[in-house]
């Protein structure tokens, strides 16, 4: 019963959720996890009919599950079964069908190679993998991308730099006002600076 309280209190601490600080545990919701915890509890609960003797269930035991699901233990009750009633007690636990043989064939359902748990990690080892490549061929085609948007970037640089140049050129050739108006201005400076060394 120890054994079987640790597994539940272990089971109950991994699918535990707390409403006030909204904090889950790592297998919150795990179907797997639930369904083993239902199936060990149904096992655990098992009554045997038709056998002999007095001891039928755990409960005849002095065993009997708790508010919080985990099992105590009648030392007084146990002790006066197992005066009486050992056979029973031997196949209730340890029979064909008894509630140890149940529970290990349970528990090596989900832990033998090949078993539920070893599917389970398969899985999952397969799909970090997955998730791995996915990443780096992700990285790869952001950094693709970036090159690519870096070179257009410099290239429309370039091409708004040549048409700024095209742009100075087109207004020195086509506004002629402003040319003369400049011409004019550099004549007049040119006799003014003759009249003065004239004068002079």
């Amino acid at each position: 019963m120890t054994a079987v309280n640790g597994v539940l209190s272990s089971i109950q601490t991994l699918t535990a959720y707390n409403p006030a600080t909204k904090a889950a545990g790592p297998l919150n919701g795990n179907a797997t996890l639930e369904s083993f915890q239902n199936q060990l509890q149904s096992i655990l609960g098992k009554i045997t009919t038709g056998a002999p003797g007095s001891v039928k269930s755990l409960t005849d035991l002095g065993i009997s599950a708790g508010a919080g699901g985990t099992y105590s233990t009648d030392e007084t009750k146990l002790g006066n079964a197992l005066s009486a009633s050992l056979a029973s007690i031997g196949n209730l636990l340890g029979g064909t069908n008894g509630i140890a043989t149940q529970v290990a064939s349970l528990v090596d359902g989900y832990i033998k190679p090949g078993g539920l748990l070893d599917t389970i990690n398969k899985g999952l080892q397969t799909g970090l993998s997955s998730v791995s490549t996915q990443q780096a061929a992700l990285t790869a085609d952001l950094a693709a991308y970036s090159a690519r948007l870096s070179a257009q970037y410099n290239a429309m640089d370039q091409a708004v730099a040549l048409l700024k140049q095209t742009q100075t050129y087109l207004n020195a050739e086509f506004n002629p006002t402003a040319n003369a108006a400049s011409g004019t201005s550099s004549s007049n400076s040119s006799l003014g600076s003759g009249n003065l060394g004239v004068g002079g």
